[in-house]
């Protein structure tokens, strides 16, 4: 497990329920589930229709 995935798995894994942090594009990058795997496409979590709760962080601007 790389670094990143696992110090942001080990937050995750706090909360309440499944959470799932993915890029723009819609590729996961860690999850807390087996739901969602590292690498997988959910798009579908993208749209404002999904349902579901979301918190957008930017990335900083690479030099």
């Amino acid at each position: 497990m790389a670094a990143f995935e696992q110090i942001v798995v080990s937050s995750l894994k706090h909360l309440g329920g499944e959470a799932v942090v993915i890029t723009s594009e819609g590729r996961v990058l860690a999850a807390n589930t087996p739901t969602w795997a590292v690498g997988e496409m959910a798009r579908e979590l993208l749209g404002h229709e999904a349902g579901v709760e979301r918190a957008a962080v930017r990335a900083p601007e690479a030099d």
